[in-house]
């Protein structure tokens, strides 16, 4: 073959990424669709909602790695099914340190439906991506603020809810559908306008690959969030944490917000930011990057005004 047929083959192979909120890194054109498809925008949040579709027989794992020479791959939040081929997940990008505009690398692979979930468990590190079918592999920059929602997938010839357009360049509505996000963690007792005493105890449950922290502060102007002590966290997701309401000259009846974070578990405290959240010290401000529970608001209720009430009534 002559070199200028070869030339006029090889320049067919460079064709530009598909138009749509994210830049695809699978430059082969010649697959004649993914195995699963995957769609996020151009910038994401820390804490971001990935939704999919299945087109092949498998069990999706979503999987985030930095846009760097030999970073790993991440295992994000174990998909729920939606519909009958949809999926939606949790995806984590970076850490409390990760700069606005760093630029992350998402994609979908699918493994078998017998292959055992510990070996795809939310926070471990693959070196290499598996010899498995897979969605093309997204580009994304991190954001300054917002964790903006990914709709559904769209199939081909359908248009999304987006505002943006799809991958086969159709301009989708306007209009944009909010899907409400469940908080990984949340408090199961006690309940919003219970009484407790100085030093509370309090439970819930948090999903896997998450770690609680608790913070608390008066129902006040100008107070702020006290960090607590690290939570109890068992296996099945969950946690009892201790908590101190006030000091011993906080009013009877003063009441209190409190709140849990849920911070990505890595391999390493220094990764996930856990550092930052030392215990008696204190925040001004919940930071805007991390998911955080329903906030309880309780009130401080003295021991010897209960023991007192007690013996009134006797």
């Amino acid at each position: 073959m002559s070199a200028f047929f070869r030339t006029i083959i090889l320049a067919g192979l460079f064709v530009l990424p598909p138009s749509g909120p994210a830049i695809s890194q699978d430059s082969s054109s010649s697959e004649p669709s993914e195995a699963v498809e995957i769609q996020v925008s151009s910038a994401v949040g820390r804490l971001q909602q990935v939704a999919g579709r299945v087109k092949a027989p498998g069990r999706p794992v979503i999987l985030v790695r930095a846009d760097l020479p030999n970073e790993p791959w991440w295992v994000q939040g174990q998909p729920v099914p939606v519909g009958q081929d949809g999926f939606t997940a949790k995806a984590v990008f970076g850490s409390t340190t990760s700069q606005v505009g760093m630029r992350f690398r998402i994609v979908t692979i699918l493994v078998d439906r017998n292959t055992p979930a510990t070996e795809y468990r939310t926070g471990q590190i693959i070196r290499e991506l598996p010899d498995v079918p897979k969605s093309r592999e997204l580009l994304v920059t991190l954001g300054r603020t917002g964790r903006p929602v990914i709709a559904l997938a769209p199939k081909e010839g359908t248009t999304t809810s987006s505002g943006t357009e799809t991958s086969s360049g159709t301009e989708t509505s306007s209009e944009t559908e909010s899907v409400k996000e469940k908080a990984p963690v949340e408090f199961t007792s006690p309940k919003t306008g219970e009484s407790v005493h100085q030093v509370a105890e309090l439970t819930g449950t948090i999903q896997d690959g998450f770690t609680p922290i608790v913070l608390i502060r008066p129902l006040e102007k100008d107070s702020v969030w006290w960090i607590q002590k690290p939570v109890v966290l068992e296996k099945s997701g969950e946690f009892t944490a201790k908590v101190v309401v006030g000091s011993s000259r906080t009013p009877e009846g003063t009441r209190f917000r409190i709140v849990a974070l849920a911070i990505p578990t890595k391999t390493s405290r220094k990764e996930t930011g856990l550092d930052e959240f030392k215990p008696g010290e204190f925040l001004k401000e919940l930071p805007k990057d991390a998911a955080a529970s329903e906030e309880l608001v309780l009130t401080l209720r003295r021991a010897e005004a209960a023991q007192e009430e007690s013996t009134s009534r006797e």
